[in-house]
């Protein structure tokens, strides 16, 4: 058959062809038979058989369409109605009785095999439809599933964002509270000197107490605007700002916030002469201020009684600027070295306690 997405009309012109065909073919094997009608009777039998065979080997063909076969089988008959008389035998007209009985009981046949051929065409078509639908129904859940699993991954990255920005927040505000203590007690001890000084020691230190609380304060405002800086806190990161920076001023500077922690723990600070007094470089002038007021506080608090700190700072042959923070102190054992610098660790040495100041 043609294909069943074939316009109508050429479907119903190909079946009429299609049944004029198999109307011409019984005719053919009849008009045979009605010729043997006239042969003798040993002949007439082998052409009756072998018209009938014909009949039911066109079943599986033409039955699919019933008038085609019934047009076949007519095909077959007609022929042999008007032969069986011409020829004056009375085999030949009990052999046309059989035929037409024998057409009959075939057409019966082929009527039964068209309906189950029908019925199995309908199924099959019914349950090519079932699949077609279940495969429109499956390819709809697959995008769904798919549909989903997105919505879920992105889910996921947005939780894993959050996190990622919720630990950001936590170790920012660890590390600036730990900043924070520095200043903060720089500012208090020299109010606390001023508010217990005699008053005729007053007139000539309060200028300069003054002036150190001023710079104290100064950073501490400067890390407070870290803090504050909720973009920068969020993307977990720090910008620099570089401008041109004495090393003089910036360890003065240092030295001021911290000058009364070393007088309560008996440390001797001393910035080497030889330095040059004038050597600049480029960097963030409040990230290079933590760093030293880091290694400083810590030169102070794990140095010994009556201990000593060395600073010095020059120029290398690459134009790099070293500053180099030496103490008398426990120092860092070679197991240690690589914890040095994972924050908020705190190394023990030997019976010595770990300090308790600091966040």
């Amino acid at each position: 058959f043609p294909d069943h997405t074939a316009p109508a009309g050429v479907l119903e012109d190909w079946l009429r062809r299609f049944r004029f065909g198999s109307a011409l073919t019984g005719v053919c094997w009849g008009s045979l038979a009605a010729l043997a009608m006239f042969a003798p009777s040993d002949m007439k039998v082998v052409a009756l058989l072998i018209v009938g065979a014909m009949g039911v080997a066109a079943i599986p063909y033409l039955a699919a369409d019933g008038p085609s076969y019934n047009l076949y089988l007519a095909g077959c008959v007609v022929p042999l109605v008007p032969a069986a008389p011409l020829s004056n035998s009375p085999q030949s007209m009990l052999a046309l009785g059989f035929a037409v009985l024998y057409a009959l009981g075939v057409w019966r046949s082929a009527r039964n095999y068209n309906n189950m051929l029908v019925s199995s065409l309908d199924l099959q078509a019914a349950a090519n439809r079932l699949s077609a639908k279940l495969a429109a129904a499956n390819q709809q859940l697959e995008a769904e599933l798919e549909h989903r699993n997105q919505v879920a991954r992105q889910l996921q990255q947005a939780r894993t964002t959050a996190e990622s920005a919720n630990r950001a927040k936590t170790v920012f505000l660890s590390r600036m509270s730990h900043e924070l203590r520095t200043p903060l007690n720089a500012v208090l001890g020299f109010t606390e000197l001023l508010s217990v000084m005699p008053d005729n020691e007053l007139a000539g230190k309060k200028g300069e107490y003054l002036a150190k609380i001023k710079s104290s304060g100064s950073h501490l405002l400067s890390l407070i605007e870290d803090i504050l800086d909720i973009t920068r806190i969020d993307d977990g990161r720090i910008q620099l700002h570089a401008e041109t920076i004495a090393i003089r001023d910036v360890i003065a500077d240092c030295l001021t916030m911290l000058e009364q922690d070393a007088v309560d723990a008996s440390i001797s600070v001393h910035v080497d002469p030889d330095c040059n007094t004038a050597l600049e470089f480029s960097s963030d002038r409040l990230r290079f201020r933590q760093i030293l007021l880091n290694l400083l506080t810590n030169a102070i608090k794990y140095n010994k009684p009556n201990g000593r700190i060395d600073v010095r700072y020059f120029e290398t042959d690459n134009d790099f600027v070293c500053i180099k923070v030496q103490d008398t102190g426990i120092g860092i054992e070679s197991k240690d070295v690589d914890k040095a610098f994972q924050p908020f660790v705190r190394l023990q040495h030997g019976s010595l306690p770990i300090a308790t100041q600091g966040t």
